[in-house]
């Protein structure tokens, strides 16, 4: 996933772009830790995608 995210971050900052820690998300089943930007991102076990729930949990779109 480092890496994943290194190849992300390099023509992203070529472009004037760059990786928010606050805004970014990973989900991974390995526990190391992964920087984007020089911060660390944070990693969790579900999300929300267009009230959709991705990962372990299940909860219901709000309407």
């Amino acid at each position: 996933m480092t890496k994943l995210v290194e190849r992300l971050e390099k023509p992203s900052t070529a472009y004037g772009m760059e990786i928010s820690a606050e805004k970014t998300k990973l989900m991974t089943n390995d526990n190391k830790e992964i920087k984007g930007n020089g911060h660390k991102l944070q990693t969790v076990t579900n999300f929300r995608y267009m009230c959709s729930v991705k990962g372990v949990l299940r909860v219901p779109c709000p309407k």
